[in-house]
């Protein structure tokens, strides 16, 4: 598998807010293909090979052309790919405080906030005869542009681009006017959620308690988990363990510091927790993950 990408990191520079990637799979070749999820949404333009996904229980076909869209937390994998022709997509994973951050005020109760939060159960297909195809694949033309000739600003230019796929995804699947399910949230939610999310960025490896986070919110332990769930797509915890994961994933690739170390470094207490935790996201243990090149996809 061969892999080019571009990258927006948070400002802690511990996980990826915005990733794009030129992926291509040799299918005759050994690659590692696993059952994962992340914090991130994931959208693929597929340029070459034809094949299918996993997720959610459903399977999801794919030929050159089409667009993919997997929700925060939403387990995928390919399970099937033909030989015919290797695979080759422009991959995009954004994270969800791209869309809820501090200069969107009307997420709170806009349909966006229901297609996103659909996402995490139902993964999208955009097919080339769908209404907006065109327009969302020359947004995606244009991220890769911003992301490998980096002009002024590109970042915010980037952030506004995955905002109108999104939007157009939205009036594509006629969700206009659908009121958002689950509790109302409004720009003080918002808020609460990522000053407590600003806080687990800057502190994966240091110890974290629900009591620890509520108290940072101002609110109680259930009611934070219930706000956080229904912002992110994904529960709180679960959402530090991925993002530790991703941190620990960084220094596998990155350093050569020990596995054990590793582990320390991202705020696991004790080797058994940590390759626990790593091999049910990566499918591989650390280990094995730094000796098979910090290959995941």
């Amino acid at each position: 598998m061969i892999t080019e990408s571009y990258h927006i990191r948070n400002k802690y520079n511990t996980s990826d807010l915005i990733r794009f990637s030129v992926v291509t799979i040799q299918v005759k070749e050994k690659v590692w293909l696993t059952e994962h999820h992340h914090t991130e949404l994931e959208l693929g333009l597929y340029l070459s090979g034809s094949g299918s996904y996993m997720a959610g229980g459903n399977e999801l076909s794919f030929s050159p052309g089409d667009i993919l869209l997997f929700g925060s937390n939403q387990e995928h994998i390919i399970n099937r790919i033909s030989l015919d022709e290797d695979i080759r997509l422009l991959n995009l994973h954004f994270d969800p405080r791209v869309l809820w951050g501090s200069n969107l005020q009307s997420f709170s109760n806009s349909s966006l906030r229901s297609f996103i939060s659909d996402l995490t159960q139902h993964a999208g297909h955009i097919s080339p005869s769908q209404e907006y195809y065109e327009a969302i694949r020359s947004l995606i033309g244009d991220i890769e542009t911003e992301f490998r000739e980096c002009p002024p600003e590109f970042e915010l230019a980037i952030e506004g681009r995955i905002l109108d796929i999104l939007i157009k995804l939205v009036r594509g699947c006629g969700r206009q006017t659908d009121t958002p399910a689950g509790p109302s949230i409004n720009y003080e939610h918002l808020a609460c959620v990522e000053k407590v999310t600003e806080y687990i960025l800057s502190n994966l490896s240091e110890p974290l308690t629900l009591d620890g986070l509520a108290h940072q919110a101002n609110t109680s332990r259930s009611y934070l988990c219930t706000l956080f769930k229904e912002i992110n797509g994904i529960p709180i915890w679960e959402y530090i363990t991925i993002k530790r994961i991703d941190l620990a994933i960084r220094y596998l690739r990155e350093t050569q510091e020990p596995v054990t170390r590793v582990g320390e470094l991202c705020g696991f207490n004790t080797s058994a927790n940590f390759n626990r935790a790593f091999r049910k996201i990566t499918q591989q243990s650390p280990s094995e993950f730094r000796k098979n090149g910090g290959n995941y996809y």
